[in-house]
């Protein structure tokens, strides 16, 4: 655990503030810890690269070549002012299994592949970006931010070049802080994740007209922001027909002409919704708009953003972990995820699993971030043994 936590706190000290811990995808600091890391692959004696997207890969061969990889790991980067164990952990646990396999010189039956990704937070290019880039999943075009790509010094060839052959992807293990307060208040130590959930975006946009604030009488007006106010009212009243994992956030609201005395002519909500379940999130959207039609004075439009599906980590390996945590008397609970990792980016096709270690009261993408040094030994030991199992069974 010592060796893990120096390392941990090593890359954390990259880019440290007293605001939090800022790694952004592309930025010197964010080198400066892929360098950092890429020298500690090395000196295991593994293969490895920084891609050509500013992944960190290594690999440690396998006694039969020719059956496809394991790849474990997680991000490098962080938001801004961030946490200390905000993808940091996933790795540098991913890096102490490495450290374990080969003090025990242990020879697995597959090459383990260990990826550092960049860009997860997706500040500059959308999230997920490294990930996306070498699992050649999803619409890179359609989802990311490609028009950044001259600024951090990127091509489209770039990310062809990263892609990794479909057919060496085996399986994909990840550990990752919860960065929600399930396993916190629940006293739990793993979360078996089930899967990550489904996004919807839509930005809805209000029309009515603007009008003298102190002249027009209240039963005259046609004004967006009633039609807002009323919308949002009902979206939060709707969301609790729906169990968790489904949440809904209004991120942002604009108004115009934003003046004291003018009735707003226009208001644009910035909607999110999440679940496991496509139908609820669709069915959510679908009660909305039927209830906008009520508002005869304005018009209301609904633009759809984006839509990432939900992802369902495989059960087969999801029982390894419980019988991993069984064996050693860990506690547990089965959960789902809330928030976007770079799991979801293996093809559905292979095996992909989360572990789950407890985020103190919940706490992430913030300086206060903590997970306790006995959580991330049992989360280690964990990943450990289950890596262990899915080379002699996948």
């Amino acid at each position: 655990m010592k060796r893990l936590m120096s390392n941990l706190h090593e890359i954390g000290e990259i880019g440290k503030t007293e605001e939090g811990y800022n790694r952004i995808e592309f930025s010197r600091e964010y080198f400066r810890a892929a360098e950092t890391f890429l020298d500690k692959l090395k000196k295991l004696g593994l293969k490895a690269w920084i891609d050509e997207v500013g992944n960190v890969i290594g690999e440690k061969a396998g006694r039969y070549p020719e059956l496809p990889y394991i790849i474990i790991g997680s991000h490098l980067d962080t938001v801004k002012n961030g946490g200390l164990y905000d993808g940091n952990l996933g790795v540098m646990c991913a890096l102490e299994c490495m450290e374990l396999l080969a003090e025990n010189e242990t020879v697995t039956d597959h090459t383990i592949r260990i990826a550092a990704f960049n860009a997860e937070e997706g500040l500059r290019l959308g999230g997920t970006f490294g990930s996306i880039a070498v699992f050649g999943t999803g619409n890179i075009e359609k989802e990311n931010n490609l028009e950044e790509l001259p600024e951090v010094g990127l091509t489209m060839e770039n990310i062809r070049n990263s892609k990794w052959e479909e057919n060496k992807i085996g399986a994909y293990l990840e550990l990752h802080i919860e960065q929600g307060d399930q396993l916190f208040k629940k006293g739990k130590t793993i979360g078996i994740v089930n899967g990550i959930v489904g996004i919807e975006r839509y930005r809805i946009k209000i029309n009515g007209e603007s009008n003298h604030g102190g002249t027009t009488s209240m039963e005259s007006r046609k004004d967006a922001v009633k039609t807002a106010g009323e919308l949002i009212t009902y979206m939060y009243s709707l969301c609790e027909k729906y169990p968790h994992p489904f949440v809904f956030t209004i991120g942002d609201i604009k108004i115009s002409p934003a003046c004291y005395n003018v009735i707003p002519e226009y208001a644009e909500l910035f909607v999110e919704i999440r679940d496991m379940k496509r139908e609820n999130i669709y069915s959510f959207i679908a009660d909305i708009k039927e209830f906008s039609k009520r508002y005869k004075d304005t018009e209301t439009e609904f633009i759809h953003v984006l839509e990432k599906y939900p992802y369902v980590l495989d059960e087969n390996i999801r029982n390894i972990i419980e019988k991993v945590c069984i064996k050693n008397n860990i506690s547990y609970m089965e959960l789902s995820s809330g928030a976007g990792h770079d799991a979801m980016c293996v093809p559905e096709d292979k095996p992909a699993v989360m572990i789950f270690v407890p985020s103190e009261n919940g706490i992430s993408h913030n300086k206060m971030e903590f997970t306790s040094e006995s959580d991330i030994e049992m989360g280690t030991l964990t990943m450990f043994e289950t890596l262990l199992e899915m080379d002699k069974q996948i």
